[in-house]
């Protein structure tokens, strides 16, 4: 009997299969982000306050919100308008750390993502 080795194309797959996670995962998080600040207001009908998602007002923010593949095992989301950062990142009234609570909502769907086992072809 003998072994063959299939490291070289397991490695492959692997990596592979975790681009293409990453990506799946990388598209929910922008469609979260993007459906909750499409509010105007909260869901209960109050008006956003601190620490919530902001209102949607212009539709500028949320619809510069992208993803994108950084190198081959990395992903980056998020957005280039300047007042997103500051809404994230801003300390006292007016706070709307937006970034963090949609990566906290979207810890569920990670798991669901990466949880799932792979499954490998044979090679040709």
């Amino acid at each position: 009997m003998t072994l063959k080795w299939h490291g070289p194309q397991v490695k492959r797959a692997l990596k592979l299969g975790m681009r293409q996670r990453l990506a799946l995962f990388a598209q929910a998080w922008v469609k979260y982000a993007k459906q909750q600040l499409s509010m105007k207001i909260n869901r209960d009908g109050s008006t956003p306050s601190k620490g919530g998602y902001p209102a949607m007002v212009t539709s500028n923010l949320r619809g510069k919100i992208e993803w994108e593949q950084e190198s081959k095992l990395a992903v980056r989301v998020g957005t280039n308008v300047e007042y997103g950062k500051f809404l994230e990142l801003k300390t006292g009234k007016g706070k709307r750390p937006w970034m963090t609570l949609t990566n906290k909502a979207t810890i569920g769907v990670a798991k669901r993502i990466f949880g799932r086992k792979f499954k490998f072809t044979r090679g040709r």
